[in-house]
């Protein structure tokens, strides 16, 4: 019988890359972009082209990459596995 084996690397693709809106976490560019409104698009390369936080429609946008390279800015990762609730 086949056996699924998952990918080492979870953020393969451009719509998994984990982001914080205004202080909340976000498993990924999609999720966020559909809470908020936002055109995917747009959105997506307003983030990807600015090298650390950027204002997106009033709302503070920041990698969690990005967040992890810069200590000195401490942003809570929610706990459990249900994520935005």
């Amino acid at each position: 019988m086949y056996k699924k084996v998952l990918n080492p690397k979870p953020h393969r693709n451009r719509y998994c890359r984990p982001v914080y809106v205004d202080g909340s976490y976000f498993f990924s560019l999609c999720q966020a972009a559909i809470d908020f409104e936002f055109s995917y698009y747009q959105f997506y390369t307003k983030v990807m082209n600015h090298d650390g936080p950027v204002t997106y429609s009033g709302h503070t946008v920041v990698l969690e990459s990005w967040v992890k390279e810069h200590p000195e800015y401490k942003l809570q990762k929610p706990e459990g596995e249900k994520g935005n609730e």
